[in-house]
């Protein structure tokens, strides 16, 4: 089912986002597997497991309450699933777009991967966009880091740029390492100061 990305809860299940059958899967610790969150066809559907609907599900991040959040990459939005499978939209309006703003009115651009910051704050590696997004568990979007146009400047915030970043990674102390398109990685401090760990 052409797996993504996988996370795993404080109980020890395994959920997987399988991007071509637009599902997410849990897998128990005794192997179990079930079909966590999706139809399986793609479209744009809250609701509670098998009802729900996703459109190529990418990145995934577990809150601390076994939250789950899913870049949901063609449908331009942000959902979480708790932890007895009812999906919702977290943030964005489902349109392309770049709009800073609390929930349904902000817009993402085929965000891909996700990562959860100490505080609770969630980052977007919003790929079209070409930038990194945050938002807050209460749902309001920001720009973390990245002008928005594509290239490779360092710098802090919005002054730095980015060429389609895709993978997301947090260390301990909420370095943020990103994957760009061209294969460059690039870091982001806490404080949002944008540097190159390896070039292309």
């Amino acid at each position: 089912g052409s797996p993504t990305d996988m996370v795993y809860d404080s109980k020890g299940n395994l959920f997987v986002s399988t991007h071509s059958y637009d599902r997410i899967v849990k897998i128990a610790p005794d192997g179990t597997q079930t079909n966590f969150a999706g139809s399986g066809e793609s479209g744009y559907t809250e609701g509670l497991g098998e009802l729900a609907q996703f459109s190529t599900p990418a990145g995934l991040a577990i809150g601390k309450n076994d939250t789950l959040y899913v870049a949901d990459y063609s449908n331009n939005v942000i959902r979480k699933i708790s932890p007895d499978g009812k999906v919702t939209t977290l943030a964005g309006s489902g349109s392309e777009g770049s709009i800073d703003a609390p929930g349904a009115a902000a817009s993402f651009d085929n965000p891909t991967y996700l990562e959860i910051l100490s505080d609770g704050t969630l980052l977007v590696a919003d790929a079209g966009n070409n930038k990194i997004r945050s938002i807050t568990p209460m749902g309001e979007v920001a720009t973390y880091a990245g002008s928005g146009l594509s290239g490779h400047t360092d710098g802090t915030g919005a002054s730095a740029s980015f060429n389609s970043p895709f993978g997301l990674e947090l260390d301990k102390n909420d370095n943020a390492y990103v994957t760009e398109a061209d294969g460059s990685i690039r870091i982001i401090s806490p404080e949002t100061v944008v540097t190159t760990f390896r070039e292309a």
